[in-house]
């Protein structure tokens, strides 16, 4: 069975933005527009997880042109439940690092683990744009390894999958690397291998574009 994989845009909305970091809003509009109509032309699903309760949720890209090519999700500080994965590659574009993007990483982990069919592969891919991911006033590019491994790995630890059947009975571990030297940032067990696994362990492996 082939999977469509996902383009996810968290909280990439105007009340995000004030005269402190249009610069930041210009790279990531600029960087991501272009992916999302590549994208739609690849048969990705592409959606747009809305914070509602932001001053002003419009988002920056004008989806209108795409019709109805592009979901709307309402998520919170980044939290969306209800949300279907569809395909074991995900690329997570948006903001805030450290903070919404935490939680955007938490609701895709419950959503693979949701889908029986994606959780036989043994590996999500979570591809991360390094100039499309932003906290306040600073892009996923110009941010320290370290802190890009520590704010992953938080909300890794932080997810109630860890604690699912599948995962204790297979354990779990996480890579992070950059994609264009593979360079690997951090690679860490997060569930430990049991004695007798029923299967390989699980891969979660974070790639910064």
């Amino acid at each position: 069975m082939k999977h469509t994989n996902d383009l996810i845009i968290v909280h990439f909305q105007e009340g995000f933005f004030d005269n402190t970091n249009q610069d930041i809003k210009s790279t990531v509009l600029s960087t991501l527009t272009p992916m999302v109509k590549n994208a739609i032309k690849a048969n990705m699903h592409v959606s747009f997880w809305e914070d509602v309760t932001s001053s002003d949720p419009t988002s920056i890209i004008d989806l209108s042109s795409f019709n109805k090519k592009v979901s709307r999700e309402d998520a919170p500080g980044g939290v969306n439940k209800s949300y279907i994965v569809h395909g074991a590659e995900i690329t997570l574009t948006g903001g805030w690092f450290g903070a919404c993007i935490k939680n955007a990483i938490r609701s895709i982990l419950l959503a693979f683990f949701k889908n029986k069919e994606l959780i036989k592969t043994g590996e999500l891919t979570i591809r991360m744009p390094s100039k499309a991911v932003y906290d306040e006033n600073e892009l996923l590019a110009d941010m320290s390894d370290a802190n890009i491994g520590l704010d992953i790995v938080d909300a890794l630890e932080r997810s109630a999958v860890l604690n699912q059947l599948e995962v204790r009975e297979r354990g779990l571990q996480v890579r992070i690397a950059k994609s264009k030297t593979q360079e690997t940032i951090l690679e860490k067990i997060l569930v430990a291998v049991p004695h007798k696994p029923t299967l390989q362990i699980f891969d979660v492996v974070f790639l910064i574009d």
